[in-house]
């Protein structure tokens, strides 16, 4: 589901926006689904082991069963709960409302979160749900779902996951600071609100309770862990310090131990934040720390074997990097050795160059892959994501009206389908919609160009840096194209690629129009 709305301010807004998200099912998760749901000899712990590898799937199954309960009756804890509450017949009625969708076209920062989530329930499972069988369901259940009240939120606004991540792990921006200016309040309040609502299992809404009203706890604890070399003084420090005692002994840490494992081993093994949680894991389960560190690496090494080739970031990736290299905004030689300016946007990499020449072959595909122009469109926009271009709109140049009027837009304020004041008769627009012509707003040229154009295009963009492009059809403008990284100073080699993500562009419309 694309952004056409700026991005709300306040918790309440937050809560009814992404409330009423409707998440993206891959299409493969829903077959595997439905064939578990059909197959007669599957219990519902069969069921329930499918689901999990499916994790909006497993989310919106907790969601209704929690939806339907009486005021009597306790939320379901566990997915076989949920399925028993809900009925297999409702389930499939439910999975067959589900729009399916090419898990190439869902966009790529949802599907690294639900990475993440599923890396932390691997770590939790192998770690934890051994130790405290008794517990297993909760600590699976858990850790699985534990960030699901993020995933409406990238299902809207995919840009804000490379932002949050390069300013607050890449900038060692901090954290609150950062989601203040992002989201207006700050991701763990939002986290637990969302869980409150949809009644999610007790530990997810403990968790986030505790990072919100009982952090101070955890803090404390991770002090103590610290001195891992040191088991009797921990001991002693834990003794002396009843309540820090009686929160670390909590089973339900182990779905906050796991996430904060995989979060930030997905930034750096080696860096302090994952040393912590390592250190806190130690402690809690009695083992030495190279023992502790040891498993998570191995347990991350399995998780990547199982999920074969992918197009996502994995942490036991990192394992084969010399220990002290940083993944997050990579200079020249490779690895991130120092903060950049948040104001000014990083070349793309080799590896978003790659990813970027792929979408663009498939623009080239005879007969074409695009079943029609909004599938194309969907496919432009993502080709400038990759290059971190993450607000976009494309604008239609009516042929006889040649009024402007907006026809996608992701991030920017452009009513859709909503003719503008601007129209492209105006000199600005006539020298921009010249073949091959762009122009790149920054602040030598921005009060220039903002003189030539109306209000509800520069209110609308509300950035500093973008571009704008012509995109034609037989030499003929046809659209206008905007983009920005979020008000940032781009580089040079983003403005050839915006370029000749255009031309490529152009040529799929040709394919299209043949065909047709």
């Amino acid at each position: 589901m694309r952004n056409n709305t700026l991005k709300p301010k306040q918790l309440d807004e937050w809560l009814a926006l992404l409330d009423n998200t409707k998440l993206p099912v891959p299409s493969g998760h829903k077959r595997r689904v439905e064939n578990a749901l059909a197959n007669p000899r599957n219990s519902l712990g069969d069921i329930a082991k499918v689901i999990s590898s499916a994790p909006s799937i497993a989310l919106i199954f907790f969601r209704e069963a929690n939806k339907q309960r009486s005021t009597f009756s306790k939320p379901a804890q566990h997915l076989e709960a949920a399925l028993t509450r809900l009925g297999m017949n409702h389930c499939k009625l439910l999975l067959s409302r589900l729009d399916d969708t090419p898990e190439s076209e869902i966009h790529k920062p949802l599907r690294q979160l639900w990475l993440i989530s599923q890396h932390a329930n691997a770590q939790a499972n192998a770690l934890f749900a051994t130790k405290l069988a008794r517990l297993w369901q909760d600590i699976h259940w858990g850790s699985l779902l534990f960030l699901s009240p993020l995933w409406p939120l990238l299902t809207r606004h995919p840009e804000l996951f490379k932002l949050w991540e390069q300013r607050v792990l890449g900038n060692k921006e901090p954290q609150h600071k950062v989601e203040h200016e992002l989201f207006g309040t700050s991701l763990t309040l939002l986290c637990q609100a969302l869980a409150e609502r949809w009644s999610l299992p007790e530990w997810v809404i403990d968790a986030h309770r505790m990072l919100n009203q009982k952090r101070n706890l955890m803090v404390r604890t991770l002090r103590i862990a610290k001195l891992h070399a040191q088991p009797l003084k921990q001991q002693l420090l834990l003794d002396e310090q009843k309540d820090v005692f009686l929160w670390f002994r909590q089973p339900a840490n182990t779905i906050i131990l796991a996430n904060g494992l995989a979060i930030d081993a997905h930034y750096s093994w080696a860096h302090e934040h994952c040393l912590r949680w390592q250190r806190f894991a130690s402690m809690f389960l009695g083992w030495p720390l190279d023992k502790v560190q040891n498993q998570t690496h191995k347990i991350a090494v399995e998780h990547a074997r199982e999920l074969g080739k992918i197009d996502l970031w994995h942490p036991a990736q990192a394992l084969l990097w010399p220990w002290t290299a940083r993944r997050i905004s990579r200079p020249k030689n490779g690895f991130q050795t120092q903060s950049i300016n948040p104001k000014q946007l990083p070349p793309p990499s080799t590896e978003q160059l790659s990813d970027w020449q792929q979408q663009a072959q498939a623009m080239l595909q005879r007969p074409s892959p695009f079943v029609n122009h909004a599938q194309l469109l969907e496919a432009m926009a993502k080709m400038l994501e990759t290059v971190d271009l993450t607000r976009i709109a494309m604008i239609a140049i009516p042929a006889k009206t040649q009024q402007l009027r907006p026809i996608y837009q992701q991030g920017f304020a452009f009513a859709l389908h909503q003719p503008l004041t601007q129209t492209a008769q105006s000199p600005i627009m006539q020298k921009l919609l010249k073949k091959n012509a762009q122009i790149y707003a920054q602040d030598k040229n921005l009060a220039q160009l903002q003189a030539h154009l109306n209000q509800d295009i520069t209110a609308a963009i509300d950035s500093s840096y973008f571009m704008m492009g012509a995109l034609c059809l037989d030499y003929q403008p046809i659209m206008l194209l905007i983009a920005d990284a979020q008000d940032r100073q781009l580089h040079a080699n983003t403005l050839k690629v915006f370029n000749a993500s255009c031309r490529y562009f152009e040529q799929a419309l040709t394919i299209i129009r043949r065909r047709t």
